[in-house]
């Protein structure tokens, strides 16, 4: 059977799906308060860079099928490169919202490639404030990174090596001109990065891990995501990894999906969020 959802911005690049038609509550310069009589669990997908909706389309059905509410966040590329303004700003919305909305619980965080890194300032305001924030980020129980990206120096050789492949010149041309970019705006981008990529390997409370990579992945490599992982492990995190020998940057979903699904189901059946109720089969109209 397949039936209409309910969906609605809770801000620019912040979208919520539901079974059901929630009730918004507005709030004069504050995010809506969704009222709930009763508590329900909630994805926060995070998405790519530039991802459009009929590309994140597949994981939000995936998880609408498995019985989540789903918080769909959306990442571009300014938002990397002027962090105070956008990440940050983003970061700060989805911890406000899970923060003042007590009834998603328990919450599942599902960040694909960039979304990880906009994952990982939230928990930056976490460990800011930890005494204000320990009972929310409590409720969070899981994290899946899908394709993570590395931080400055290796982040800028990445990502130029994997929109040129073809063309060395303007792949050397990205990567200078970015590092030089990166360099001048040390401050008020560059820090910011570094700062959110250690708090992913040293998250603030002690959140069960997946992470999905491969090894040919140039914008995520191989080896400093597996450096996380061990990070994670040697902090006391319950830590997996999935990885093929060949696959496709945040598109090991797409070409290896039973092998995913097999391992994302596991994740789920640990942290205790595999047996949820599951509503009528369900197509997002996106």
């Amino acid at each position: 059977m397949q039936r209409n959802i309910f969906q609605c911005k809770i801000t620019k690049n912040i979208k919520m799906f539901s079974h059901d038609s929630l009730i918004m509550e507005p709030r004069q310069g504050e995010l809506p308060h969704i009222q709930l009589k009763n508590d329900r669990p909630l994805v926060v997908l995070l998405s790519w860079l530039n991802a459009k909706p009929k590309h994140t389309k597949k994981f939000v059905d995936l998880y609408m099928n498995k019985g989540f509410d789903v918080l769909n966040v959306e990442t571009f590329m300014w938002h990397l490169l002027w962090p105070i303004r956008g990440s940050q700003v983003t970061a700060s919305n989805i911890l406000e919202f899970i923060h003042e909305n007590k009834r998603f619980q328990p919450i599942l965080v599902h960040g694909l490639s960039s979304g990880t890194y906009v994952w990982s300032e939230v928990l930056v305001k976490v460990a800011a404030d930890i005494q204000k924030y320990e009972k929310t980020i409590n409720r969070v129980k899981g994290q899946i990174f899908d394709s993570p990206p590395s931080a400055p120096p290796e982040f800028q050789k990445a990502f130029a090596k994997a929109l040129f492949v073809k063309i060395p010149f303007l792949s050397y041309l990205f990567e200078n001109s970015l590092t030089f970019y990166l360099f001048i705006c040390n401050k008020i981008v560059t820090k910011h990065l570094k700062r959110a990529y250690e708090a992913a390997h040293n998250p603030p409370v002690k959140i069960p891990s997946l992470m999905f990579i491969s090894k040919d992945d140039l914008i995520a490599p191989f080896q400093l995501n597996m450096n996380m992982f061990h990070c994670w492990k040697k902090n006391g995190l319950a830590a997996f990894v999935k990885c093929w020998d060949k696959s496709r940057h945040i598109g090991h979903y797409h070409y290896h999906q039973e092998e995913y699904m097999n391992q994302l189901n596991l994740f789920l059946e640990f942290i205790g969020l595999n047996n949820l109720a599951k509503p009528n089969r369900i197509k997002s109209k996106i």
